[in-house]
C-alpha cells in the first residue's frame, strides 16, 4: 500500500524527504550528493526570503514504512507577475521506478496548486533558477557539476506518462582550457579594454567580494530576465545567495568587468567560478566530519577542474570582447 503524506511541519517526514536521494542514488558515482542543510534551509519559511513571495508544500510517498518518492509544489508570485499566467511549479521530484507512485505524487502537487488558483503546471523547477531544476535526458554516464543536477534515466518517461511534455532544453558543457590564452583572444581582450574603456575587477578580500556581489546580482536580474523561469530576485534574495554562495568562494575566483572606473564604474560583465569539489562530495556521501572537511579543503586548494557557476554580459556590451577580457 502506498501512502502519500503531506510533509508540513512533521520533522520525521521532512527528514525522509531530504534523505531519499541518498538512497536512490547510492552507488552512482555521477550523482553529486546534495547538501542536506542547504536543502532544508530552502524550505524554511523563516530563513529563505523566497517565502515572502512564494508558497510551497511537500509530499512523500511511504510504502511499508519506507520513503519511496517525494515532490514539492511552489507558487511563485513574482514569476506569475512576469508570465501573467496562473502557472504553478513542481520540483524536488525523486521516485523509484514506479509509474503509479510518480502519478500520485505529481497529482498531490497538482491538486494543491489548483487550490492555490493555478491552472497550469511546469517543472521540475525550484523557487528560482539558482535552485536545482530540470530532468536529465542525456549524459547519464557523465559526472554532474556541483551547480547542476543529475536525475534518474527513467524520470522523463514517468513525467511523460503522467501527462507532461518537454518545454525547454538546458545544456551543460565541459571544456578543455589551454594553459595559455590564444593570441587572437588576448589581442581581442586588450583591444576591447582600450576601445570601450573596460576595467577587469578581481576582488582582493571577502568584503570586496560581497560588495561586488550585490552589483553582480543586480546585473544577473537584468541579463537573465528573458530566460525561461527567471524573475527579478530582489534585494533580499540577492543577499541570501551572496551569503550562501559567494561568501564561500575565494575572492580571486570571481572576475568582473566595469566600464570606466574599477570601483564605481558600471558593471557590464561577471564570471563566478569555483574549484570542482565533485569528487570529494561523492566520496563524502553527505557526511560531515573531519575527514569530509579535509577532502573538501584539499579539493578546493588543489583544483583539477573549475566550474563556472554564473556568467553574464550586459546587453549593451555583448559582442565587444567582454568575455575574453574576463
Amino acid at each position: 500500500m502506498i501512502d502519500i503524506r503531506i510533509v508540513g511541519n512533521d520533522a520525521q517526514l521532512s527528514k525522509a524527504f531530504h534523505e531519499l536521494p541518498y538512497t536512490l542514488y547510492s552507488g552512482d558515482d555521477c550523482w553529486i550528493p546534495i547538501d542536506r542543510d542547504f536543502e532544508a534551509l530552502l524550505f524554511d519559511p523563516i530563513k529563505n526570503p523566497a517565502f515572502h513571495f512564494c508558497e510551497a508544500e511537500r509530499w512523500v510517498a511511504i510504502r511499508d514504512g519506507v520513503c519511496v518518492g517525494r515532490v514539492a509544489a511552489i507558487v511563485n508570485r513574482r514569476w506569475l507577475e512576469k508570465v501573467e499566467e496562473p502557472i504553478g511549479r513542481v520540483g524536488r521530484f525523486e521516485c523509484i521506478d514506479d509509474l503509479l507512485i510518480a502519478r500520485r505524487l505529481l497529482s498531490a502537487a497538482e491538486q494543491w496548486l489548483r487550490r492555490q488558483g493555478m491552472s497550469q503546471v511546469m517543472g521540475p523547477l525550484g523557487f528560482c533558477n539558482l535552485d536545482q531544476q530540470g530532468l536529465t535526458i542525456k549524459g547519464f554516464d557523465l559526472r554532474a557539476a556541483v551547480g547542476s543536477s543529475l536525475t534518474k534515466p527513467y524520470y522523463p518517461a514517468l513525467w511523460e506518462e503522467a501527462g507532461y511534455a518537454p518545454l525547454q532544453d538546458w545544456y551543460e558543457y565541459r571544456l578543455n582550457v589551454p594553459s595559455v590564452m590564444p593570441e587572437r583572444l588576448a589581442k581581442l581582450a586588450q583591444a576591447s579594454q582600450t576601445r570601450f574603456n573596460l576595467k577587469v575587477v578581481v576582488p582582493k578580500s571577502r568584503v570586496e567580494m560581497q560588495v561586488l556581489g550585490r552589483d553582480i546580482m543586480e546585473l544577473f536580474d537584468t541579463v537573465f530576465a528573458p530566460l525561461f523561469g527567471t524573475f527579478p530576485l530582489g534585494e533580499e534574495m540577492h543577499e541570501f545567495y551572496i551569503k550562501n554562495y559567494l561568501s564561500m568562494l575565494k575572492p580571486n575566483y570571481v572576475v568582473a568587468v566595469r566600464e570606466g572606473d574599477e570601483v564605481n564604474g558600471r558593471l557590464v560583465g561577471f564570471l563566478v567560478t569555483m574549484p570542482s569539489v565533485a569528487k570529494a562530495l561523492i566520496h563524502n556521501k553527505g557526511k560531515k566530519n573531519i575527514m569530509s572537511w579535509l577532502r573538501l579543503f584539499n579539493a578546493y586548494r588543489n583544483p583539477q577542474e573549475m566550474e563556472i557557476l554564473l556568467a553574464g554580459v550586459a546587453t549593451s556590451h555583448r559582442h565587444q570582447g567582454v568575455m575574453p577580457t574576463m
